[in-house]
């Protein structure tokens, strides 16, 4: 009984994270976030925050496809 509520636990920790997009947000180690704004793009994101665009991708573990799609109001760690 206690591994079904653990495995129960666990998929609606992984279904909540899936369905908030949260990939960047529970980062522990990020100290500056900036809120992604209408038209912004990686590019203007990673400028903003003052980091390369590969340095962005990689903190928020963004592909070249998510970059087509952030999401407004979103916030993205900067460091």
């Amino acid at each position: 009984m206690n591994k079904l509520l653990n495995l129960l636990g666990f998929l609606v920790v992984l279904v909540f994270c899936v369905f908030t997009g949260s990939n960047a947000e529970g980062l522990g180690s990020c100290s500056s976030w900036h809120v992604a704004r209408s038209g912004y793009t990686c590019w203007d994101m990673a400028s903003t925050c003052g980091v390369s665009l590969q340095q962005f991708m990689g903190t928020n573990s963004l592909s070249s496809y998510d970059c087509d799609y952030i999401q407004i109001g979103r916030k993205y760690c900067c460091n």
